[in-house]
């Protein structure tokens, strides 16, 4: 990467820690992560230490860009964009209207593509904080560089509306990152659930079925052949694998989820995730047991009570923070 003075400080870090693994790590190693994976005794072969085989293989061979290290990440492996460029050719693509893809940077290629083929593109809200998605929204006579902005966090930011349960949507395509893939659709993420859970939302207000197509892009040695005993009722599964070089169609044995699981979430995933709570009182209030995990009995009234603190203090600390500045 060549440097100016104006290298924003996350890319001028990203470059100098680049430049010192290469100098310290001179050797790189050979063995994929699915032969690391099939030397693990039965009992070792887990989604972490999957996850660990896949993000100790791309930071030793120094396979990924900008953000590093790819630990607790999508990772963007070299290629992610060609990989998505194959993406468009694919029958599923053509024909859809409506696109939901991950905020990760190695699907911002997909992001892009699906604006300049204009359909409308749907990004989930960063850790579902403030809604379900945010439509993108290019302004009128977007450049090819507009779109490109839009397909980034910049342009979430600035260039989208959030979409409540009660707009009403249907998605035609989903495509996510992973860390890891099988050649059955048996998929992990970097372990926050985050995919699981927007297909099991979406699944609930209607806005997917389990014929609604997923894809994943991801580097040739993120395929591995994770055993079906690792998958659970909640755990998202793909129809189609894009790398660099090849679309794989999955021979996929598992359906995908058809609501969200309540008796699979704890509470402090409904404390954390607004838009879930409103979900859980909307599916209560139909009649579905919504009891959560170990049979813990949601309160909802402590919850919303514990945000409006927590929205008082942040607002105090801006007042505060304001204050300062004048």
């Amino acid at each position: 990467m060549k440097l100016q003075r104006d290298t924003p400080a996350p890319r001028l870090a990203f470059a100098i820690f680049s430049t010192l693994y290469r100098d310290r790590n001179p050797t790189m190693s050979q063995k994929w992560p699915a032969d690391s994976v099939k030397e693990m005794g039965p009992d070792d072969v887990t989604k972490p230490a999957i996850r660990n085989a896949v993000w100790k293989y791309i930071e030793e061979n120094d396979m990924a860009d900008f953000p590093r290290p790819v630990n607790r990440r999508i990772p963007n492996v070299k290629g992610a964009a060609t990989a998505a460029e194959l993406i468009p050719t694919m029958q599923e693509f053509k024909t859809a209207q409506v696109v939901k893809i991950n905020p990760d940077k190695p699907q911002e290629q997909a992001r892009f593509l699906t604006l300049d083929a204009g359909k409308t593109l749907l990004v989930p809200t960063p850790r579902l904080r403030t809604g379900l998605f945010n439509k993108i929204t290019p302004p009128a006579g977007a450049t090819k560089d507009i779109l490109r902005i839009c397909s980034t966090s910049q342009g979430v930011r600035e260039y989208s509306t959030t979409m409540s349960l009660e707009d009403k949507f249907k998605v035609d395509l989903v495509i996510v990152g992973s860390v890891a893939v099988s050649r059955a659709g048996v998929r992990i993420g970097k372990g926050e659930g985050f995919a699981d859970l927007e297909w099991a939302m979406m699944s609930t207000i209607k806005a997917v079925n389990p014929d609604t197509v997923v894809i994943t892009s991801v580097h040739e040695c993120q395929i591995i052949d994770i055993p079906e005993s690792l998958a659970e009722d909640h755990d998202l599964s793909v129809d189609y694998i894009v790398t660099p070089k090849e679309i794989i169609k999955c021979n996929r044995k598992r359906s995908k989820p058809t609501g969200i699981i309540w008796s699979k979430l704890e509470p402090i995933k409904l404390k954390r995730v607004p838009i879930l709570r409103r979900l859980w009182q909307m599916e209560k209030d139909a009649g579905v047991n919504v009891t959560l995990k170990d049979g813990v009995e949601f309160d909802l009234a402590e919850a919303e009570r514990e945000d409006a603190e927590r929205e008082a203090e942040r607002e105090e600390r801006r007042k505060l923070e304001g204050g300062r500045r004048l």
